[in-house]
């Protein structure tokens, strides 16, 4: 199996077209007359939609950016790396090896760790005081 590399300019070509979309359903409730007694549309809760899968989408590219997960988790064939153009310069987010999983797991380990010896140094400040 062929390793789930992904362009991250083709995950913002993806965004761009889902802002496109957001704008069109946006120019639809503009143009929308409202027929008196009428109840607003259902375009407002669609664009809201639209926009908080927009939002979700990129923290998991921010995410895979910044090498807290694997770039793996946010692919999809849209967006894969496979083929690169020489014309066409692009930052490719590689997923993990089973060894950059591993150190992964280690690194939130140790987070973790250090969350909970903090909290309970809180605690034991605040049966102290």
């Amino acid at each position: 199996m062929r390793p789930r590399n992904v362009s991250l300019s083709r995950a913002l070509d993806l965004v761009r077209e889902a802002v496109d979309g957001v704008r069109l359903l946006a120019d639809q409730l503009v143009d929308l007359p409202l027929a008196e007694g009428e109840g607003p549309s259902a375009l407002p809760c669609a664009i809201e939609g639209a926009l908080a899968l927009i939002d979700r989408y990129l923290d998991g590219v921010y995410a895979a950016v910044r090498g807290e997960v694997d770039p793996a988790g946010i692919w999809d064939p849209r967006i894969d790396a496979g083929e690169t153009y020489d014309d066409e310069p692009d930052v490719v987010l590689h997923a993990w090896s089973v060894k950059d999983t591993i150190a992964n797991a280690k690194r939130e380990l140790r987070r973790a760790r250090r969350e909970r010896r903090f909290r309970r140094e809180q605690k034991a400040e605040e049966k102290g005081t």
